[in-house]
């Protein structure tokens, strides 16, 4: 009947992606009932990611770093927000993207809380920097370790001509 309430269900998938991921998570909203005129469904944003920086949302008719909504065209049982990743290449712990369906006009939202999904960093920590000073402190802890155990040590780009390798450093 067109006069009862909506009921609404999230789903999600994919559940995680790489910051720099072409694929997005994808928040689909499905309502049951009558789908004769359009329907605004609100929600709330929550999580640790940062919207503008980490995300940027495609889809919702609004959206903000803490609430959004989304509409159902007239005929149509489903409405998505997309959340596309922003790549960076800052080092930091994988974030979470929350929606949680909140009550509104003409219709009744999910009794489950909010719907989680995770970007993953993917940008490597590195321990050492990527080169050294030769002759440098770390060259010469490794020189005196070489003397102390009596073995040799090539550090360079080495090169293969056939059998033979070339230390070209």
């Amino acid at each position: 009947r067109d006069d009862e309430p909506a009921l609404i269900s999230i789903s999600l998938s994919p559940n995680s992606i790489a910051e720099d991921a072409v694929a997005n998570l994808v928040y689909t909203l499905t309502r049951f009932g009558s789908v004769s005129s359009p329907l605004t469904v609100n929600f709330n944003v929550g999580g640790t990611a940062t919207y503008g920086v980490d995300y940027i949302p495609l889809g919702a008719a609004s959206f903000s770093s803490t609430s959004g909504s989304v509409t159902f065209a007239a005929g149509s049982n489903t409405a998505t927000v997309s959340l596309d990743p922003s790549a960076d290449n800052t080092v930091e712990g994988d974030e979470t993207v929350s929606l949680t369906v909140v009550a509104g006009s003409g219709y009744l939202p999910p009794s489950s809380g909010p719907l989680t999904g995770l970007i993953n960093n993917d940008d490597p920590a590195h321990d050492l920097p990527l080169g050294q000073s030769i002759p440098g402190p770390i060259t010469e802890r490794l020189a005196e370790l070489t003397r102390r155990r009596g073995v040799y040590l090539a550090i360079g780009i080495l090169e293969r001509e056939g059998d033979v390798l070339y230390d070209s450093a």
